[in-house]
């Protein structure tokens, strides 16, 4: 596994899980920079992987998306496609993409849909537009330059979108990371708790472990179909809260109304 930092806090927990799947034997833990192009490459070389997963990605704010998000993830896509190509193994190389990737603010869904399928395209955000939309126009540039290079260099590419991942953390965390903080604004009532399209953690990594048997050239979304009503996630965080926190804090959980309209695969219900 590439990581950035082998030694780190957070690569121990890839540890503790290859030992409790008795597979620590298995393991090997790289220390490497994925904008490296070359060290990727050599990496992958004497490795000789049957499938790659390319999971890594920047997702944070900054003050220059595009040269502190957008472009290093561009090229970090890119890079793992010709890395793979230059392995003797040809390996199969599993993208992790994101629902960012198959729409935009405000999109509706192709040829009069009513809910987004794999064949739609993010043709709204943009860079400018602010780090969030940023972070979206990097998805889709990097998914469609990742494919038209693997087709290209004939490596074999199967992508997965996932929406707003959520679930339990398998080693610490400071609770700085995006997803982390927003949750744990909604549980200690800073923030109205919203309705997004939801997959769980454990659901996206089965799915990537799917994904290597699948056919060359497919795409998945991985998510709840509609998204959940603010409601029905505000409670489960109550009942979380007042088992870990007490009753009174979970009293301060409070859930926005749901939306009534866009299409129907983004209507709670």
């Amino acid at each position: 596994a590439v990581v950035r930092q082998a030694s780190a806090e957070r690569s121990s927990a890839l540890v503790e899980l290859a030992r409790s799947a008795g597979s620590l034997g298995d393991l090997e833990l790289l220390s490497l920079d994925l904008m490296d192009e070359d060290a990727l490459t050599e990496a992958i070389k004497r490795l000789r992987p049957s499938v790659v997963f390319h999971a890594g990605g920047i997702f944070r704010r900054c003050q220059k998306p595009m040269e502190e998000m957008v472009q290093p993830n561009i090229a970090m896509a890119e890079a793992i496609i010709r890395a793979a190509a230059a392995s003797p193994s040809k390996p199969l190389v599993i993208y992790t993409s994101s629902m960012a990737a198959v729409r935009g603010p405000g999109q509706v869904p192709r040829d009069g849909r009513s809910c987004f399928d794999e064949e739609d395209w993010n043709r709204q955000s943009r860079p400018e537009n602010g780090w969030g939309e940023a972070y979206q126009y990097s998805k889709v540039e990097s998914e469609l330059r990742a494919k038209a290079l693997a087709d290209e260099l004939k490596v074999g590419f199967v992508s997965l979108c996932p929406s707003f991942i959520l679930g339990p953390e398998r080693g610490p965390s400071d609770g700085s990371g995006f997803s982390v903080s927003m949750v744990l604004s909604w549980m200690r009532g800073e923030q109205k708790v919203r309705s997004l399209l939801i997959s769980d953690v454990r659901d996206v990594a089965a799915a990537h472990l799917a994904a290597a048997k699948a056919t060359p050239g497919q795409r998945f979304i991985v998510s709840t179909e509609v998204r959940p009503l603010p409601e029905e996630v505000a409670q489960v965080l109550r009942e979380v809260v007042a088992s870990a926190w007490g009753s009174e804090a979970a009293k301060a959980i409070r859930a926005t109304s749901p939306p009534t309209d866009g299409p129907a695969c983004m209507r709670p219900g």
